[in-house]
């Protein structure tokens, strides 16, 4: 029976990453000002994404309201972002989600300073 998916190319498909064996990115990767900056996730994800699918881990630190974001790189609505607040000093929550990428690979993030455990993985994408 022929692939029957194969006559509706404009169908997204999820890819499943697989298993790697270390997070992608940990807070000494990333700049921690509060300020949106640029991740390159080209080496992970190929030109034809149009998600990134992300899961990691933070802890909280020592100030009320921490946050790790996540959005399309050109985007400014802070509505449309994958959000993630840490519940309380030293309690760690998980985050899963899908960002919107272009064909770069870019997205952006920002997060506190105090925010002093961030562990980021791309666990997949949509193509």
């Amino acid at each position: 029976m022929p692939n029957q998916l194969a006559r509706f190319p404009h169908i997204p498909t999820l890819i499943d990453r697989g298993d790697p064996g270390i997070e992608d990115w940990t807070e000494s990767d990333l700049t921690r000002d509060g300020v949106w900056h640029d991740l390159d996730c080209s080496a992970i994800v190929p030109m034809s994404a149009k998600f990134v699918w992300l899961v990691g881990r933070i802890i909280g630190g020592a100030q009320a309201d921490e946050r790790l974001q996540f959005r399309k790189k050109g985007n400014s609505a802070v509505i449309n972002v994958l959000s993630q607040q840490a519940p309380g000093t030293g309690k760690a929550i998980w985050y899963d989600g899908f960002v919107p990428v272009g064909s770069d690979g870019i997205i952006q993030y920002r997060t506190q300073e105090t925010l002093n455990y961030i562990r980021v993985s791309v666990r997949g994408w949509i193509a």
